[in-house]
C-alpha cells in the first residue's frame, strides 16, 4: 500500500489474500474446506481494522458433480464469508478443486447467495415492524393474513427462492418429481435461450476504452 500511495497518492486500495488448504491424504488443494473460509474471515478482520475492502472465494465445491456435497460446501462458504464481512466474493461456480467452472454450479450458488443476503439483512425493529396496534386489533385467536400490514410487508420480509422445492408433495409429484439438479438444468437452459444483457451506454464504453488506453501507456513507460 505504501508503494501504491507513493506512486499515485490517493489511489484506492484493498487488502486480501488467498488461503490454500491441502487435504493431507491427497496433497490436493480444497477450495471448499472450512479452514479456507476461516482464514479468509481472519484476513477480513485485518483489512477491516485498516478500513480497507477485501475479497474472498466462496460458492465453490471440491465435488465432481452437482450433488449434496456441492450444495453443502457452496452454501457453507457463502454464508461463512458473508458473515465475516468480505466485500467481494468470487469463485462461485467452481468445482473439482477449482479445475472446472460450471454454469449449473453458478445457478446453485446464486440461490445460496440469495439466502445469505436475506440472513445478513437481519431483522429491522421499529414501530412499524413491531406493529403493536395490529397485534391489539387482531387479538388472541385471530390471524394476520387479511391485515394490510401483512400484505404491505411480506414481500420485503420473506425471501422467495427460485429453485427450492416448497410446494406440497402431491404438487411436486405432479410437476414431475424433479430434484434440484433437474430444476437447475432447466434454469440454465432457460437463461441461455432467453436472457439478454442490455448494452452498456456509449459514454461508458468510451470511458472504459480510455481507461484501458491510459493503463497500457503507463505500463509501457515503466
Amino acid at each position: 500500500m505504501t508503494l501504491v500511495q507513493l506512486r499515485r497518492p490517493g489511489a484506492p486500495c484493498f487488502l486480501s489474500a488467498n488461503v490454500g488448504i491441502f487435504d493431507m491424504s491427497t496433497t490436493k488443494m480444497c477450495v471448499a474446506a472450512p479452514e479456507s473460509s476461516l482464514g479468509l474471515a481472519i484476513q477480513s478482520e485485518v483489512a477491516q481494522s485498516f478500513g480497507l475492502p477485501t475479497w474472498g472465494l466462496a460458492g465453490a465445491t471440491d465435488s465432481k458433480t452437482l450433488d449434496a456435497q456441492a450444495g453443502l460446501e457452496s452454501a457453507f462458504s457463502i454464508l461463512a464469508q458473508g458473515l465475516a464481512g468480505l466485500n467481494l466474493i468470487h469463485d462461485v461456480g467452481y468445482m473439482d478443486m477449482g479445475m472446472v467452472c460450471s454454469a449449473d454450479m453458478l445457478v446453485l450458488g446464486n440461490e445460496g447467495i440469495g439466502m445469505t443476503k436475506r440472513f445478513l439483512q437481519g431483522v429491522e425493529v421499529n414501530a412499524e415492524t413491531l406493529a403493536r396496534d395490529v397485534i391489539e386489533q387482531v387479538g388472541p385467536g385471530g390471524h394476520y393474513l387479511q391485515q394490510d400490514h401483512t400484505y404491505n410487508l411480506f414481500r420485503k420480509e420473506l425471501w422467495r427462492p427460485n429453485l427450492l422445492a416448497r410446494q406440497g408433495y402431491d404438487d411436486w409429484q405432479q410437476a414431475g418429481s424433479k430434484d434440484m439438479a433437474q430444476r437447475i438444468r432447466e434454469r440454465v437452459v432457460e437463461i441461455l435461450e432467453n436472457h439478454s444483457v442490455p448494452p452498456l451506454p456509449d459514454n461508458t464504453v468510451a470511458a472504459l476504452a480510455k481507461l484501458k488506453q491510459k493503463g497500457e501507456e503507463e505500463l509501457n513507460t515503466v
